[in-house]
């Protein structure tokens, strides 16, 4: 994977949402950034976890 474009594109997904004030959708967002849907996943799982939002398991 390219770091370069990895932070670039998460970058992208962060201007994308933090403008459009009724949010996207993952298919929005891949198909904005050409990219598959798994990507624009594994990309908001990765900064989530990140920070703490993703917990381990399900409830």
């Amino acid at each position: 994977m390219n770091l370069c474009c990895h932070s670039n594109r998460i970058n992208q997904i962060y201007e994308m949402l933090k403008n459009n004030v009724h949010g996207m959708t993952i298919t929005e967002l891949s198909k904005e950034l050409d990219v598959s849907t798994k990507t624009i996943q594994r990309d908001l799982y990765e900064v989530l976890n990140s920070f703490g939002a993703i917990k381990e398991g399900r409830t």
